[in-house]
């Protein structure tokens, strides 16, 4: 084929891994083979030539040379699988280890590659979950780390996806933590050493990729994508620039989009933007992954990270792109330039929002104040708690009859100066739509005693920021006031439930970021550790926008998903003090979420439908968005050379 090709042509395809035909079936490889020699005769002026049988033969080598594949995949028929023996059993996603059948193992050639003992899915979940439970003793009696849960909950990983993620679904409240946050920290804090090539599918793009992004896309083994989780590394968590390592972050998220959603496990990109890092000691270490030098800075940032998007986007337009943990200015800029116009999301942003304002209507709820005289004071001015400040804004508007400026007069924002009042010169433009008409830069309790509050949430990454004085401040003013340290991990939480229960004589509602365990008050009854989680919204929203055909998320879906979920808990748990649904029913809550935010697309413009045959309008809309949410169980596996004999 190459010999036809013009010069240009042939290193395009040079540079297009034979992988990409991954997931495809046998008349799918062909038509990419056809598209592809379209772009390349587009680009490159005419020139290429192959008829049907040169596309069908390259389109075989391709597919023998390509990791185990499946085709016409449905929940609970059986797959025709593309490869067999060894390769099959190295293939992550489809390896049942000796939960194959003895017909499985005949026709796939996996005799004599496997011991003779056959276990079927729960067996292998009950002898997993008994390994994990004796390191998890250890972790209790300090012999062991979190760490160690996660190296072996990535270790199954590593071999079979359908028992992983079988295990994380089942124990989601307790894994959540160990492959998200708060462990998520430590693992991008060690990424250089805890990496292990091919073992998560990431990708990673660096600055030395300049003009070349094009052509890496497709490196990928898939050839059809729904979510592209991408980070810089700038600003993991609460742990400040990470550069290269924050691949973990991204990592952490796609199984909570894969547990949490049911996204198929192939049809995600974890990525890291590699475009160096601000962190002199990450630069010092010679272990590092990363580019050792400093982020570009202004366009020619933006440049690097323009070319990224419009690359996935030639590959994969229908795919759904995931801002993750980006520094605070560069988010709400990417944010800016293409949420307008093209399909993508921001969780720290959005998300963080969306959760938040369901955490504010379950506090009007179980409180009755309404929401037009709703009083925050919020400690951080990062682009989380000024996405959350806006989207609740807009929320009391729609819901009030109130402008947005209204609303904003009773917000409270502290930034590193202190409270944004009366006269403070150089502020952004984000910054400047919450100057507060009170006295300028006012440290925390003086704020407090200034604002009265009825909610106090901190994005500031500070830990122990809500001393005992502030949180007796605010419980002076109302009876049962919301307390909210949400920042991440548990070290940079503005205050523990231990706290806001001895210094609020236990009347406060508590939600936090991080996990907290139910504590105790001194009249006999329960704080709850509400666990304000954005894995309560993310998975849902980005499914709704996805199965609905949305071409942009907008703030309409992101209100629609925190009014849902705010319906999911009932009166009585809110009386309670509850919030938020129990963490162990993410699918069902995903589900209502998923159902609320793909209506939402549709009735304001950004969506479809999706044709996917699902009734919008229907009353059990929530159960029929769950035959498109994979399920980890194992199907019957059946050589993709047999074919079915036809009748005379």
């Amino acid at each position: 084929m190459l010999s036809v090709l013009r010069p240009q042509a042939r290193r395009h395809v040079r540079a297009v891994s034979t992988a990409q035909f991954v997931n495809t079936s046998m008349m799918d490889a062909e038509a990419m083979m056809r598209n592809m020699l379209k772009e390349m005769e587009d680009q490159s002026g005419g020139g290429v030539e192959m008829d049907r049988t040169e596309m069908k033969d390259k389109a075989v080598h391709m597919a023998s040379m390509a990791p185990a594949r499946v085709s016409g995949y449905k929940r609970g028929r059986p797959l025709r699988v593309f490869s067999k023996g060894s390769t099959l059993l190295q293939d992550a996603l489809y390896n049942k280890g000796v939960a194959f059948s003895p017909s499985e193992r005949e026709r796939l050639g996996l005799r004599g590659l496997l011991p003779p003992r056959f276990y079927d899915l729960k067996q292998q979940y009950d002898l997993f979950i008994s390994q994990y439970q004796e390191v998890t003793e250890q972790v209790e009696q300090g012999h062991a780390s979190p760490l160690d849960q996660w190296k072996l909950l990535q270790g199954l990983k590593h071999l079979n996806r359908v028992l992983y993620y079988l295990a994380l679904m089942e124990n989601f409240q307790s894994m959540a933590p160990i492959v998200y946050t708060p462990t998520i920290g430590d693992i991008c804090l060690n990424w250089s050493k805890l990496w292990v090539a091919g073992r998560h599918k990431e990708m990673y793009f660096s600055m030395k990729d300049k003009g070349e992004m094009a052509a890496m896309v497709y490196n990928y083994p898939v050839a059809e994508v729904d979510l592209i989780v991408v980070t810089d590394g700038s600003r993991v968590l609460g742990l400040g620039d990470l550069g290269v390592n924050g691949a973990g972050i991204c990592i952490g998220k796609m199984d909570l989009y894969i547990a949490g959603a049911g996204f198929y496990p192939s049809r995600i990109i974890p990525v890291a933007l590699d475009l160096g890092t601000d962190n002199a000691k990450l630069r010092e270490d010679p272990l590092y992954l990363g580019s050792p030098e400093p982020k570009p800075k202004g366009e020619e940032y933006f440049a690097y990270v323009d070319e990224f998007i419009k690359a996935m986007r030639r590959r994969y337009p229908h795919a759904l792109i995931h801002f993750e943990d980006f520094e605070t200015e560069r988010a709400r800029e990417l944010l800016r330039r293409y949420r307008h116009n093209s399909f993508v999301f921001n969780d720290d942003i959005q998300g963080t929002a969306a959760v938040t304002l369901s955490a504010f209507l379950g506090y009007v709820r179980a409180t009755g104040v309404e929401l037009r005289d709703l009083r925050i004071l919020c400690a951080g001015a990062g682009s989380s708690a000024l996405g959350i400040l806006e989207l609740t804004a807009q929320y009391i508007a729609k819901e009030t009859g109130m402008s947005e400026e209204e609303a904003r007069k009773k917000f409270y924002v502290l930034d590193s100066k202190g409270l944004i009042g009366t006269g403070r010169k150089g502020l952004n433009v984000d910054k400047a739509m919450f100057v507060a008409d009170a006295p300028d830069q006012l440290d925390l309790l003086e704020a407090a005693k200034f604002s009265k509050p009825h909610i106090l949430f901190g994005c500031s990454t500070i830990g122990g920021l809500f001393t005992d004085d502030v949180l007796t401040e605010v419980a002076s003013h109302h009876d049962n006031p919301l307390i909210m340290p949400l920042s991440n991990p548990t070290s940079k939480a503005e205050c523990t439930i231990e706290a806001a229960v001895r210094c609020t004589e236990g009347r406060a509602i508590f939600a936090s970021g991080s996990p907290f365990a139910d504590t105790a008050t001194p009249a006999g009854g329960v704080m709850y550790g509400n666990q304000c989680n954005n894995a309560f919204v993310f998975p849902g929203i980005a499914m709704g926008a996805t199965l609905s055909g949305a071409t942009r998320v907008n703030d309409e879906m992101l209100m629609a998903a925190a009014q849902r979920l705010s319906e999911c808990v009932s009166e009585n748990e809110v009386a309670m003090g509850k919030l938020f649904p129990r963490v162990e029913n993410i699918r069902g809550v995903t589900e209502h979420v998923t159902a609320a935010v793909g209506i939402c697309a549709i009735e304001t413009g950004v969506a479809t439908g999706g044709g996917r045959g699902i009734d919008w309008t229907a009353d059990d809309l929530a159960a029929q968005v769950r035959p498109f949410m994979w399920e980890p169980d194992y199907v019957t596996y059946i050589d993709s050379t047999w074919q079915p004999q036809h009748e005379m």
